[in-house]
């Protein structure tokens, strides 16, 4: 049932900064929003995750068991049909080609990148909308983008007789430094 929004917030996993090492600092955070019947929503998120980066690529990674919703049965059953033991983490690569960091004397930049999201063992596109703000050291975050859980292989739960849609959404949010 909420295995998806637990995809969800790795989702989340927004582009850091240009060329070198990034750390993360102060508060970070990637949620994930699922809707059910009649008004029903699903919200979780986790502060867990990391970034990473290739020659050509930023990668964000999120444990899925460290996607929690604030009600622990629900997280178990997320966890149990996103499979966390035999795929334990989601990730969001992006190009770094398809990011638009700052330019020298300006505050702000945003676009949309394409990326990688890999949830599930299963690689799909993924288009995240995201803005960047220069701070005194580093770059503030935010991005968002959709996807679908039945398209990374996951069997939709349904408890009960409630079901999830499995189109879901994340953001994330993070300030990223460089690393000393």
């Amino acid at each position: 049932m909420t295995s998806r929004a637990l995809i969800v917030s790795t989702l989340l996993l927004i582009p850091s900064l240009a060329f070198g090492a990034w750390n993360l600092e102060g508060k970070s955070k990637i949620t994930f929003h699922a809707d059910g019947p009649a008004g029903f929503a699903i919200d979780g998120s986790s502060k867990e995750f990391s970034v990473s980066e290739t020659p050509e690529s930023m990668v964000f990674s999120v444990p899925v068991t460290a996607v929690t919703t604030g009600i622990e049965l629900r997280d178990e059953h997320m966890h149990n049909y996103a499979e966390a033991e035999s795929f334990p983490t989601v990730t969001l690569t992006i190009p770094k080609d398809q990011l638009t960091f700052p330019a020298e004397g300006q505050k702000k930049s945003a676009g949309i990148a394409q990326g990688t999201f890999n949830m599930h063992g299963v690689d799909k596109p993924a288009k995240v909308k995201y803005a960047m703000k220069a701070e005194k050291v580093g770059v503030s975050w935010v991005a968002a983008f959709s996807f679908n859980t039945e398209a990374h292989g996951i069997v939709v739960p349904d408890y009960m007789g409630v079901t999830v849609d499995p189109a879901m959404s994340a953001q994330a949010k993070f300030t990223t430094v460089p690393a000393e």
